[in-house]
């Protein structure tokens, strides 16, 4: 994506507002914390930067409230990720913020279908994987350099740190999995699907269907399938806001111990980190 492209966009936008210290910073929106740490990696403390889904609650099952709405209005710009509830809230936003530009951050990767119940969705996790994240980090960079262009040379370097990072992790994992190709990891909620692509490992999700527990009969279906894999089930993760019972109870059939994994937390790069240690923990 082009810098003027974005030079586009920002012209006739006033992008400035005040901040509490009196320091002129514009704000960014993201839809999921995990990029609140990617916008502050590259632009450091030059942008305010805050996540629409609030700490800990499920984006697939929030709605927006007028009182939650409020503090978003001032804000430059919105990266989004293809979440649900981003159109509605963007048409509000708009009402009362013409400038408001909303910026695709998965417009240049190649996107995995859905798992929950919309059957044309694509799975918004790109986050978990680190080849992708150099795209949308790169991305970021090129707005926030046409928007500042006086902090091109600090936003350049903070990029191009964080991209030789994420080649760098890519690269352990890949070492590191090598010998995981073709195994499971089971989850309670379908999070993995960019991971499980870039390291050759098959996702299988208890819960599908977002808010919805699988039927007892689709469980026991389950379980005889994986008795017939069970050496391929390399990790079960349980995550937080999510009912994890169904998950435990194949888990204790095989007991194989489980891992919580919340894939929202803030440090990203933590929990992609933290996701191939536990796979390699179960394997030892």
């Amino acid at each position: 994506m082009k810098k003027f492209f974005f030079i586009l966009l920002l012209s006739g936008c006033n992008i400035i507002n005040n901040d509490t210290d009196n320091e002129k910073k514009i704000l960014i929106l993201v839809s999921v914390e995990p990029y609140i740490e990617m916008v502050k990696e590259i632009a450091q403390d030059k942008v305010n930067v805050i996540s629409v889904i609030p700490h800990g609650v499920d984006p697939h099952n929030w709605e927006p409230t007028i009182s939650k709405i409020g503090k978003l209005n001032d804000a430059t710009a919105w990266f989004t990720i293809g979440e649900s509830f981003e159109n509605t809230l963007y048409k509000k936003l708009k009402e009362k913020n013409q400038n408001l530009i909303k910026i695709d951050l998965l417009s240049t990767i190649e996107k995995i279908q859905s798992l929950d119940m919309c059957p044309n969705c694509s799975d918004t996790h790109a986050w978990l994987s680190p080849k992708d994240d150099i795209k949308q980090g790169e991305i970021i960079y090129n707005f926030l350099s046409a928007a500042m262009p006086e902090y091109d040379n600090l936003f350049s370097k903070n990029f191009n740190l964080l991209k030789n990072r994420l080649i760098e992790l890519d690269k352990n994992i890949k070492n590191t999995l090598a010998s995981y190709k073709g195994k499971i990891l089971l989850t309670t909620h379908g999070a993995y699907a960019y991971f499980c692509r870039d390291y050759g490992l098959t996702q299988i999700v208890i819960s599908p269907f977002h808010g919805q527990e699988p039927r007892s009969k689709s469980i026991v279906n389950l379980i005889n399938d994986l008795k017939k894999k069970n050496n391929s089930i390399a990790v079960i993760f349980l995550q937080p806001n999510h009912n994890n019972k169904p998950t435990i109870k194949i888990a204790e059939q095989f007991s194989i111990p489980t891992h919580v994994n919340d894939p929202y937390k803030q440090n990203y790069i933590k929990t992609i980190e933290d996701i191939a240690n536990d796979i390699t923990t179960n394997g030892e």
